[in-house]
């Protein structure tokens, strides 16, 4: 039954296909095409037998919450693929931004013409999952949900995405979690509480950069990058780059690095980042740029 039903949902999306097509085809037929923000997407995603679940959505697995987004006009360059997380309530702010409109309402969420320009910077944001049974949090490595109704009322669920991708591993009670079940239970406070600019603050974090200076600005040798602000604490590991390319890591404190002066740009501006990676497994890129004197 679940086999066909699957089937019989793929084969229904031909028609969906179809209906796809005639709208292109009259926005280009129109010329409207190219002034035409099209958001392609979908409310949730579907059980078919994962988790031992005949059929349903208004479960916290990334089978019913994740779904496709596609997105195309004015402010997005075709061929792009952005992993950074999003949710549902960007949507607006995304068309308010396209359409120059004024929101009579303070929105929630963050308009993605900025993810779309940086693909490969990640903010480490905390998402909301809730339904009227549970509410839950997301970040890029974990998930922490904690129901609130029925004879689940108080059970806590918590997923490392990193090593367990299919959430078949409950970890809530593992005592090597207990760090992290700590840090997305406050996330989760944060995200439910949270309104308007409060749901868009990223986690306080900068890179230093420590270096001298020629009476031109350019940076002598050595040249180092370090992980501040006032989240730094909450810290556990981070990458280096230069112009893309990795350089290093570091897991002890102060997270610094020495950039190798060589991969610095003459005369032009490098790009150093920093990939931080939190407690709660939200992930954040820092980016400076600097230019060698010779």
């Amino acid at each position: 039954d679940i086999t066909r039903f699957y089937r019989c949902r793929l084969a229904s999306l031909l028609a969906e296909d179809l209906g796809v097509t005639q709208v292109m085809s009259a926005l280009w037929a129109s010329g409207e095409l190219d002034d035409t923000l099209v958001i392609f997407t979908s409310d949730n995603g579907y059980m078919h037998g994962e988790h031992r679940l005949k059929f349903g959505k208004l479960v916290p697995y990334e089978e019913s919450i994740r779904v496709p987004l596609l997105i195309r006009g004015p402010g997005f360059r075709g061929g792009k693929t952005v992993r950074d997380l999003v949710i549902n309530a960007d949507l607006a702010p995304t068309i308010v931004h396209a359409t120059g409109a004024e929101p009579k309402r303070e929105m929630d969420g963050m308009g993605l013409q900025g993810f779309a320009k940086r693909p490969g910077r990640l903010r480490g944001r905390e998402l909301s999952i809730e339904t009227n049974r549970y509410t839950g949090v997301r970040t890029e490595r974990y998930k922490y949900v904690k129901h609130s109704a029925g004879r689940n009322r108080g059970f806590e669920e918590l997923y490392d995405l990193d090593v367990d991708p299919f959430e078949l591993q409950n970890v809530a009670l593992d005592p090597a979690y207990a760090d992290v079940r700590f840090a997305l239970r406050s996330g989760l406070g944060r995200v439910r509480r949270c309104d308007a600019e409060q749901c868009l603050r990223a986690a306080r974090l900068k890179m230093r950069l420590r270096l001298s200076r020629d009476r031109n600005g350019c940076a002598r040798r050595p040249v180092r990058a370090r992980v501040g602000g006032p989240d730094r604490s909450k810290v556990v590991s981070t990458r280096f780059f230069v112009n893309g390319r990795g350089v290093g890591k570091d897991r002890r404190r102060p997270l610094q690095r020495k950039l190798p002066y060589r991969k610095l740009k003459r005369k032009r501006v490098s790009k150093a980042r920093v990939l931080a990676t939190l407690l709660d497994g939200r992930r954040m890129t820092i980016d400076r740029g600097v230019r060698r004197c010779r």
